[in-house]
């Protein structure tokens, strides 16, 4: 194995090391702010279901930029919210 190929590996890995630790810290936080809820399933709205997104029942809303590593959106009227509720009283 070259020295660049090595490099390249041990790039990858440290990569792989520290995606994995933002991760975690994402849905650490995700977790602490909505620690009274647990849902029992989930779901990703693409930008064209946010009226879904309305019908949320005691719905606990927070920001993506108050998430750590988590992506910003970037397509035209995301609202990069992520809200934890209920809906038909299923949390």
């Amino acid at each position: 194995m070259s020295s660049r190929e090595l490099r390249r590996l041990e790039e990858a890995l440290e990569y792989q090391r520290m995606y994995e630790e933002r991760v975690k810290s994402a849905a650490s936080n995700i977790r602490d702010y909505f620690s009274d809820k647990r849902p029992v399933f989930g779901l990703v709205l693409g930008s064209g279901l946010g009226d879904l997104a309305e019908k949320i029942e005691n719905a606990r809303v927070i920001s993506y930029g108050d998430i750590p590593y988590f992506p910003t959106p970037t397509v035209e009227g995301h609202d990069g919210k992520l809200f934890i509720g209920e809906i038909a009283s299923v949390p």
